[in-house]
């Protein structure tokens, strides 16, 4: 059973156009395999479209539409049925149901057809049979083509056709509750009405023929419509085509087949081409008709303002009303058709905005008189003009013309300084008339009668919203301006624009607010010749101090201005910023930064450096070219930097007989020297152990004498006084040379013979005994070597060495910083004095920003400010000709009687150290904690060093003598180096190397003694050298040995490499093998942990690196006793 009615499948499919392309489809027999098995109301079938769709119909068990599938996109992505779908549907209306589409399809579906005759459409087999019937299908389709190509050819063509006539008729305009409609009749001699206006649309769209009545057929092969009435065929084609639900799915008080819908754009299209139409008229009434009159223009209205009548004091006098002499009526909810008596108005679209308050207030019930008070009567007759005067005209009562007052604005802006604050008041004239818009009620003088004034409200509003955009607020009857930016920027900025709009006025004290440009500051650094210094010459741009520093702190801040005393500003040059503020800092750090004109130390240039990468601040100032910016450097001074940044850039003439002894790094060493003397400065010569720094120094030296013939001095250890003069005479035997040694008496012998020497070498420690003889007189240079003699600013050593007086002051060290890097200030304080500043300044500025936060910034800049200064070259880059050296660290247990011992130590002074640093504290507890590390190393080396009776053995002396053994056995020969001289006795009374009689030199060995020792040993004698560490670890040369033996370890590993070196230097021909004895669970473990961190601490300033560790800390110093 099938219910389905036609209304459900038109009401139900996505609109109409695809409800007719499904009929469409139906008509053109595109249904195919459709089957409907009644018992289950399934119905099944294909449809042809761009490819073939399956459509599933389900039906209710009363034969009504259910639920419908199709496998097609717009299913899915549409509400409502597809045109698939309702295909299908109207052949089953068709087919099963009991209404009649009266749709002539072209061909019934293949499975229906199967079913009436029986015919089981099986498939050809014979291949020539298959190609006539192709054949026939192409002649088919072809004949098909011709067909409907002629079909369309005679639908256009217009000759010979009968012109039919179109009567419209207009309903429903005074019903407000429903759409205006058209109902329609045709035909030749007489009209036929159109009962179904949805059947003619698809009539006329289609091409279709459409019975109207037994009499007439309005058939398009023999009718066409006359020109003058296209214009609403095409409207109904669209509506019946995009709009098909809202059209033709609206019911009315009968029948809606009859009425064509009209929404407000098409009411609004078929009123502009209905004059055009051939029979057209307004169906006023059942009875009524009328010709449609239509006017494309602004609705008759106007506004008109006059006194009101009967006001006093409390009422507004005046008052508005609407004048129009006809009814007026809004037809559509757009707004866009106005019936006004029976003509139809179709205002612009601009003049329906205009006119859409206007006719909200006044066409409506009520009273149609507004009460208006004098500012709102005064605004009205401002706005009303151009565009809104057009579409509503407003007229003024006689009595009023003469009160009107319509005269340009001129707006007043007075502006006064109140201490830095601004103040603004405002006034706007018309003519005589002058309005104060902050006071809440105006001056009106006695007997003059109220004016209406004709007032420019925008412009009014402009000049107010410049004000408060620039940061105005309102206080009392004035504005006020206070935020120091905002009045800069209202200076700057607005007050142009401002000044542009409106008349601004200026007291006295608002003309000090001023902005300034910003000055022409200029620092010059000029080189000097006398005095080896330069000469800074600044131009301050007419600043105090005191302006000046608040310029650079403004600039520092970015800021674009910086605020005067008396309140004016003064722009901020932020172009200049990232040049003249790091040069202006440094000044600031030299102390100089307000002289105009003073000198400094040459080394200042330095600080320059990475700017003049950056850019380019050469001039010269011999030329008559000004610089062009704002920090400019004499030529010579970048000369100077570019040849320190480069060693060796420079070059000078080697002597002859010491340039062929030297290498090319000790050649680039003597030229960085001779560079550092060309400009008066000095420098640290820290080479690793073992490369030449004394050849080099010689060379310079023998240099300076034979071009200056003024002395050089030499200070050295005691230790290696005499190796000085040895390596002198050795190098450079015509030299004079002169040493200061012997007793007082005959070292002020020697004071007068120092002015005949090339140079002159002393010791530390005589020179603090003859710094008075020695202070005052001028040393063409100072050597100190191993200068880490002066580490700590505050000894003797450093105090007596920084009294010299030397044109020149060079420092000679392998281990420049061991521990802080105040050790390093202190080396430079005595090269370069005052170049890294003062001690406090120093610290302050590097040490404890570096040491504390680890600060690797600082630690970079600081690397970049010694690196001129410091010419460092390790063995492994520059002697690629030296032999390996093979380090090892050689671990050994303790005998069980020499652990029990040092267990029993280790638990006894961590609970003495407990109740040290509880009474005494960490920093005055140093010696305390010093001399139980002491306690504990002297138990790892042999008890029998404090234990006079301990007869229970060594671990690590065991081992020492295996190793000794393997060595002599091997051919090699040995360096052992311990702190501890008590320690070389033992190894030298030990049984198994009493018969060796080993070379021995301590703190107790005289200097002459030490060097005959040293030649002995080199020159093959003997298979051992017992060496104390801190007596014998620097100055000596052994490269007679292959072998180093550290007894036990030191804090300093820069220490131990110096005693390592004295083997593995030039001369070096074997293999060096370093054995680094330890005890196993001891202090000396974690000595060797401390040693890595001293390391890096070197490697950090000498050279780039990426961590610093400050001294031992209070918890460092708890580990070591762990057990």
């Amino acid at each position: 059973m099938f219910q389905v009615k036609i209304d459900t499948i038109r009401e139900r499919t996505t609109n109409g156009p695809t409800y007719m392309k499904g009929r469409q489809y139906y008509r053109d027999g595109q249904i195919k395999h459709l089957s409907f098995d009644q018992d289950k109301g399934l119905i099944l079938a294909q449809v042809e479209g761009t490819r073939t769709y399956d459509v599933r119909i389900l039906l209710d068990s009363s034969g009504e539409l259910h639920d419908a599938t199709c496998t097609c996109s717009a299913f899915a992505a549409y509400w409502g049925l597809c045109r698939h779908i309702a295909a299908v549907l109207l052949y089953c209306v068709d087919a099963y149901g009991h209404e009649k589409t009266h749709i002539q399809p072209a061909s019934k579906p293949d499975a229906l057809l199967a079913r009436l005759t029986g015919k089981s459409g099986k498939p050809p087999r014979d291949n020539e049979k298959s190609r006539q019937q192709a054949i026939r299908r192409s002649r088919t389709k072809a004949r098909d083509f011709m067909t409907r190509l002629d079909h369309v050819v005679s639908l256009v063509d217009t000759e010979g056709k009968t012109a039919v006539k179109l009567q419209v008729l207009l309903h429903g305009i005074r019903n407000s509750s429903t759409l205006p409609w058209l109902s329609f009749a045709v035909g030749v001699d007489s009209f036929h009405a159109i009962s179904n206006v949805e059947q003619f649309a698809e009539a006329v769209s289609r091409d279709l023929p459409l019975e109207l009545d037994k009499d007439f057929t309005l058939d398009p092969l023999l009718h066409c419509f006359q020109s003058r009435d296209l214009p609403l065929i095409r409207m109904v084609q669209d509506a019946f085509e995009n709009d098909y639900k809202a059209v033709f799915g609206t019911s009315h008080a009968s029948s809606r087949d009859r009425y064509f819908t009209l929404n407000a754009s098409r009411f609004a299209d078929f009123l502009q081409f209905s004059g055009q139409l051939s029979d057209c008229a307004w169906q006023v009434s059942e009875t009524e008709k009328m010709p449609i009159q239509v006017r494309r223009d602004n609705l008759p209205v106007r506004l008109h303002l006059s006194y009101a009548s009967g006001t006093d004091r409390h009422t507004p006098p005046y008052q508005l009303e609407m004048v129009c002499r006809q009814s007026i009526q809004q037809l559509t909810a757009s707004r866009n058709i106005y019936l006004v008596d029976d003509t139809f108005y179709l205002p612009g679209h601009d003049s329906i905005r205009l006119l859409e308050p206007v006719l909200a207030t006044f066409n409506t019930t009520g009273s149609h008189v507004l009460s208006l008070t004098e500012r709102e009567a005064s605004w009205l007759v401002s706005i009303m003009s151009g565009p809104i005067m057009s579409a509503c005209p407003l007229t003024v009562a006689d009595e009023l013309k003469d009160s009107l007052v319509d005269e340009p604005l001129q707006a007043v802006v007075s502006l006064d300084a109140s201490g830095h604050d601004l103040k603004a008041d405002l006034a706007w004239m018309y003519g005589p008339v002058q309005i104060k818009p902050l006071q809440e009620k105006q001056d009106i003088p006695d007997g003059q009668a109220p004016l209406l004034l004709k007032r420019q409200f925008r412009q009014e509003d402009k000049v107010m919203a410049c004000l408060e955009q620039a940061g105005f607020s309102r206080q009392g009857s004035t504005l006020r301006l206070s935020d120091p930016d905002a009045l800069f920027l209202f200076l700057d900025q607005t007050l142009p624009a401002l000044q542009a709009q409106s008349e601004v006025r200026l007291s006295a004290a608002a003309r000090r607010l001023v902005i300034y440009p910003a000055p022409e500051l200029g620092i010059r650094l000029l080189w000097s010749d006398s005095q080896d210094g330069l000469v800074l010459q600044q131009s301050d741009g007419g600043l105090t101090a005191d302006e000046r520093a608040a310029y650079f702190q403004a600039l520092r801040d970015r800021k674009p201005y910086v605020r005067n005393r008396d309140g004016s500003f003064r722009l901020i040059d932020l172009k200049r910023r990232d040049l003249l503020l790091p040069v202006y800092d440094l000044l600031r750090t030299w102390q100089v930064e307000n002289e105009t004109e003073c000198r400094l130390p040459r080394y200042r240039a330095l600080a320059l450096e990475p700017h003049l990468d950056a850019q380019d601040l050469s001039w010269s100032p011999d030329s008559e070219k000004v610089p062009n910016g704002p920090v400019a450097v004499d030529n010579r001074i970048i000369d100077l930097v570019r040849h320190l940044k480069a060693p060796g850039s420079l070059t000078f003439r080697l002597p002859a007989t010491l340039g062929k002894l030297l290498r090319p790094y000790q050649k680039t060493g003597v030229h960085w020297l001779c560079t550092l003397d060309y400009y008066g400065l000095g420098g640290i010569l820290a080479d690793d152990m073992g490369l030449g720094k004394t050849l080099q120094t010689i060379t310079y030296v023998h240099m300076q004498w034979h071009k200056r013939k003024k002395t050089a001095l030499i200070i050295a250890p005691t230790s290696l006084v005499y190796n000085w003069l040895s390596e002198f005479n050795k190098f450079s035997p015509r030299l004079p040379v002169l040493l200061i040694d012997g007793n007082r008496q005959q070292r002020t012998s020697l004071f007068s013979e120092i002015g005949q020497h090339a140079c002159v070498i002393t010791s530390y420690a005589l020179l603090r005994r003859d710094i008075d003889d020695l202070k005052d007189y001028p040393f063409g240079s100072c050597f100190l070597d191993e200068a880490q003699n002066i580490k700590n600013p505050d000894t003797l050593n450093a105090r007596c060495v920084k009294q010299i007086q030397a044109d020149r002051a060079f420092a000679l060290t392998g281990t420049p910083l061991e521990n802080s890097l105040l050790e390093l200030w202190s080396i430079f304080d005595f090269i370069l004095p005052g170049y890294l500043y003062s001690q406090r300044v120093f610290q302050g500025l590097y040490e404890i920003p570096i040491m504390r936060d680890n600060d690797t910034a600082l630690l970079k800049d600081l690397h970049r400010q010694i690196m001129p200064f410091v010419l460092r070259r390790m063995k492994k880059d520059v002697l690629k000709e030296l032999p390996d050296k093979i380090e090892s660290h050689t671990v050994c247990d303790m005998t069980e009687k020499q652990r029990q011992i040092y267990d029993a130590f280790l638990a006894r002074s961590r609970d003495d150290l407990r109740q040290e640093l509880a009474v005494s504290g960490y920093n005055r507890s140093q010696i305390y904690i010093l001399a139980l590390l002491t306690r504990l190393r002297q138990i790892c080396c042999h008890p029998a060093l404090f234990l006079k009776q301990y007869n229970g053995g060594s671990g690590k002396l065991l081992l020492l003598e295996e190793l000794l053994a393997d060595c002599f056995s091997a051919g090699h020969r040995v360096l052992v180096f311990s702190q501890f001289t008590s320690m070389l006795e033992l190894i030298k009374a030990s049984p198994a190397l009493r018969d060796l009689a080993p070379f021995y030199i301590d703190g107790q060995v005289p200097p002459e003694e030490r060097l005959h020792q040293v030649e002995r040993f080199n020159g093959g004698e003997g298979k051992l050298f017992l060496i104390s560490l801190r007596a014998g670890g620097t100055g000596l040369n052994l490269t007679g040995a292959d072998t180093v033996i550290h007894f036990d370890p030191w804090w300093n590993p820069a220490v131990e490499e110096q005693a390592t070196d004295r083997a593995y230097r030039i001369g070096q021909e074997n293999i060096v093998q370093v054995f680094k004895l330890y005890t196993r669970h001891s202090v000396e473990e974690k000595i060797l942990a401390l040693q890595q961190k001293k390391q890096q601490l070197i490697d950090s300033v000498i050279k780039p690196g990426q961590n610093l560790l400050s001294k031992m800390t209070l918890d460092e110093v708890m580990s070591l006793f762990d057990s």
